[in-house]
């Protein structure tokens, strides 16, 4: 494939996107909201164990949209001096990190096809950094291009979850 696939046309996904918002935006005050289905999960901090879950319809405030390159860097970045909302979303970031790896880390050990699944991500990470080096990496996965950045591992394992 050129790009991404969509399981919906673009002008579809557009239309259902959350109204985000941007850097210097951050700071503004806004009052937007979006209405969303949310997936929760409550997860043991020591074993990694989904202990509760559900999905509800609810209404949010508009997001920070973060390209993955900028939550890796967040979640690189150890006790340097932040901007205030950067140092929040800092946090965030390694809270859900912490707790995902954890229940990711759980599931490695009991369950086969996540063992296989992780296994394939590795190899293809492997084969996309030999064949393509590092500075040729695109987050749309065109031309082979394959990441696997701390950004790029939060997302897949709240997909996961």
């Amino acid at each position: 494939p050129m790009g991404p696939l969509h399981l919906m046309p673009p002008v579809a996904l557009e239309a259902l996107a959350l109204d985000t918002k941007r850097g210097s935006q951050s700071q503004q005050q806004n009052n937007s909201a979006n209405r969303c289905v949310t997936l929760w999960a409550y997860l043991d901090d020591s074993t990694g164990r989904i202990l509760d879950s559900g999905l509800e319809r609810t209404i949010i405030q508009r997001p920070l949209a973060l390209t993955f390159q900028e939550a890796t860097k967040l979640l690189d970045t150890e006790n340097e001096a932040l901007p205030q909302g950067a140092a929040q979303t800092q946090q965030l970031l390694s809270i859900v990190d912490k707790s995902l790896s954890s229940w990711k880390a759980t599931r490695l050990k009991s369950n086969v096809a996540a063992k296989k699944r992780e296994s394939r991500m590795q190899v293809r990470e492997l084969v996309a950094k030999e064949t393509l080096g590092s500075g040729a990496m695109r987050d749309d996965g065109a031309n082979g291009s394959f990441q696997r950045t701390k950004g790029h591992m939060v997302v897949d394992m709240a997909l996961d979850l």
